[in-house]
């Protein structure tokens, strides 16, 4: 039974996409004699330039947007992360010159470790403390 019906079908369907080609083969008008022109290459060409520039625009848009969001003041910053499994991942985050390593999972964020903050750094606040540039300092510490 369903054997048949897939045979109506398709023979149906064979029909029906014979009239068709049939109906396109008969209404096709004879090509023109003339090949695209010269002046048409060049307006379809500077069309394509146009687009790759405007696409090229957007881009560079995008990208300027991405690093003035970035340099606005946020006091947060993702350093780095890695997936650990499909749902869970670990990631080192930058809060207010302090780093901190988190465990993201599906409905959970937790903190694994806070680093403490790098020598260099304090040492850098101690020399500005004293009132010394910190340059003249490395310089003479080196």
């Amino acid at each position: 039974m369903m054997r048949s019906r897939f045979g109506t079908c398709h023979q149906a369907l064979v029909v029906v996409t014979g009239a068709f080609v049939c109906a396109a083969a008969g209404a096709a008008e004879p090509l023109a004699a003339d090949p695209i022109g010269g002046w048409q290459l060049v307006k379809v060409s500077a069309s394509l330039v146009v687009v790759v520039v405007a696409i090229v625009a957007v881009a560079a848009g995008l990208k300027r947007l991405k690093s003035l969001h970035a340099a606005s003041g946020s006091h947060m910053k993702i350093i780095d992360g890695i997936s650990v499994s499909t749902r869970d991942r670990i990631v080192l985050l930058e809060v207010d010159e302090q780093r901190l390593l988190v465990g993201i999972s599906p409905g959970r964020i937790e903190r694994l470790h806070v680093f403490e903050r790098p020598r260099a750094a304090a040492f850098d606040e101690l020399v500005r403390q004293a009132g010394a540039p910190a340059t003249v300092a490395a310089e003479a510490g080196g």
